[in-house]
């Protein structure tokens, strides 16, 4: 079997091969339950094993005891560090994501909305470079819906109370992990509006952690002015000075872009504690705005409060090129859910052997985005760097070229026509299903073209 880094087995070797499980057995099961399930995406446990041996393998491996997400996650975060090599700087985009498990018996689940539907919360933290290349998951947190936040006794209360007895905690829980993740790197930490609070810039300043975050709040800044009026901060940061305007992709949804012009003002002020107990945190709000839209479109306005220093217009572009780099964890969390897994379908009757199923499905789901975006940042590299030899071979021959070489954009562009992908210049780029599929039909040719060299063998 194919043990390099590009294959699924070398992958899951990579990812899994080196957890702190203290049971070799357990490392080469996860390896080996890694390597089945990458190459079944958008199976069921049962449907990707084959037989009820492995299924019953699988399932028991989920509810040993030895077995921890953490264990996963430390063994995945140094391959990570890896990837990252010598780059001086790693973006850590986080958001939560939920999912529905309304209608199925497992034990600790909670509410997610404020209907009858139950399931848990994904709170994930994507480490990227800052070229947007997604590496990995740096951080995560899965959780059930505390039920008392949901009583009216609570909400009451609730805008009093510290910010780690709120569910909110979960911003400050990553920006408090990572530097010990990336002890030797430049840290920025990205946003959506959710993760505009106090306590989290707070937090960023404490850790040494720099972040990027979208703004929701019109804070007073300062007090009355000659007008009698507060100074707010939407009306400082249109009032800012404008630095640059420019041309770029800027994202319709988590996999859709059109170009767009944007400007871009910029001020400076200081975020004062609403709560009067902590010091006031100087900040950069960057106000990007498209001033001509085309018809029908919605025009882009981002507010964008950052602990970054910004004093070009190259240094204005580059922050709100990493805020476009945001959009790419819901590309993971769309991956992890429909994309290729199908995470809310998994079998589990209990919260803590769903987490770890979570954890691990999370970690494969990273390779399909570190090929999607690699080759956008890298089309003319060698395709050794992403797939094994066997798999260009088979590419190779499909497309009937020889010799067996081909570019990382051949060979990604080969895979996702194998999944449907018609690779005609409107088409753009391939999506995660027709890579998904295309990687699934390619891991089936190359065991084809395997057994067959095996019988030559054999025969001669």
């Amino acid at each position: 079997m194919d043990t390099t880094a590009s294959s699924a087995y070398g992958f899951s070797l990579h990812e899994f091969g080196f957890s702190a499980f203290n049971d070799e057995r357990l490392n080469k099961r996860a390896v080996e339950i890694g390597a089945t399930l990458l190459q079944h995406p958008q199976e069921s446990i049962p449907q990707a094993n084959g037989s009820w041996k492995k299924t019953k393998a699988t399932y028991r491996f989920f509810a040993n005891g030895k077995v921890q997400s953490k264990h996963m996650l430390d063994a995945h975060r140094e391959q990570i560090r890896l990837r990252l090599g010598k780059e001086d700087i790693v973006l850590v985009a986080q958001d939560t994501s939920t999912l529905n498990l309304s209608g199925r018996k497992i034990a600790g689940v909670g509410s997610i909305s404020g209907g009858t539907s139950t399931g848990l919360f994904v709170h994930s933290g994507l480490a990227m470079t800052i070229t947007g290349i997604p590496l990995g998951i740096a951080t995560q947190k899965i959780y059930a819906r505390d039920e008392k936040t949901q009583t009216a006794a609570y909400k009451k209360k609730a805008a009093r109370l510290p910010i780690e007895e709120k569910e909110s905690v979960r911003w400050n829980e990553t920006i408090e992990q990572v530097p010990d993740i990336f002890p030797d790197k430049h840290i920025v930490v990205i946003g959506d509006r959710e993760s505009d609070i106090y306590e989290v810039f707070a937090e960023a300043s404490k850790q040494g952690v720099d972040v990027l975050i979208r703004t929701k709040q019109n804070r007073i800044l300062e007090g009355g002015t000659k007008t009698g009026k507060p100074v707010r901060l939407f009306d400082k940061a249109t009032a800012g000075e404008i630095v640059t305007s420019y041309e770029t992709e800027v994202p319709v949804d988590h996999h859709i872009t059109r170009k767009a012009t944007l400007t871009i003002r910029v001020s400076r002020i200081d975020l004062p504690d609403t709560k009067g107990k902590g010091e006031s945190i100087p900040l950069v709000i960057l106000n990007v705005a498209e001033e001509s839209p085309p018809e029908n479109t919605e025009p882009i306005h981002w507010m964008l409060t950052t602990s970054l220093s910004v004093t070009t217009a190259a240094e204005a572009q580059e922050k709100v090129q990493w805020y476009i780099y945001r959009w790419r964890i819901e590309r993971f969390h769309y991956t992890l859910k429909t994309g290729a897994f199908n995470i809310e379908k998994l079998q589990f009757e209990t919260y803590d052997r769903f987490c770890k199923a979570i954890t691990l499905y999370s970690i494969l789901a990273t390779r399909i985005l570190y090929t999607q975006y690699y080759e956008k940042a890298h089309p003319e590299k060698n395709a050794t760097e992403i797939f094994s030899e066997e798999e260009i071979r088979a590419l190779c021959i499909g497309e009937q070229r020889y010799p067996y070489t081909m570019s990382i954009h051949e060979a990604v562009r080969a895979t996702a026509k194998m999944g449907g992908h018609l690779g005609r210049k409107r088409d753009g780029s391939p999506g995660i299903k027709a890579l998904w599929i295309g990687f699934q039909k390619l891991h089936y040719i190359v065991i084809g073209m395997s057994m067959e060299r095996k019988a030559q063998k054999r025969d001669e």
